[in-house]
């Protein structure tokens, strides 16, 4: 596992090749099995590690969202878009 201090330079090495990657997921993943299979992983990576003696993976990855689910979060959580 990569060191805490350490996650935002490996991050800034592979960001192309994880870009590239999440392009393929998006166009070629089955979603809920996608799902399965990270919470899985997740689980496995951080049965042991705590998440709170860091935070560069929250600083350091983003997510994006379609306008679809933009709205159908902000619907579910009675908020404006």
């Amino acid at each position: 596992m990569i060191a805490p201090s350490k996650v935002n330079i490996a991050a800034k090495k592979l960001e192309k090749e994880n870009l590239r990657f999440l392009a393929f997921l998006k166009n070629h993943a089955d979603d809920d099995e996608l799902d399965r299979q990270f919470l899985k992983l997740h689980n496995e990576l951080f049965a042991e590690y705590d998440c709170c003696k860091c935070g560069n993976c929250c600083r350091t990855y983003s997510t994006a969202l379609s306008e679809y689910e933009v709205g159908s979060i902000a619907a579910f959580l009675e908020l404006s878009r």
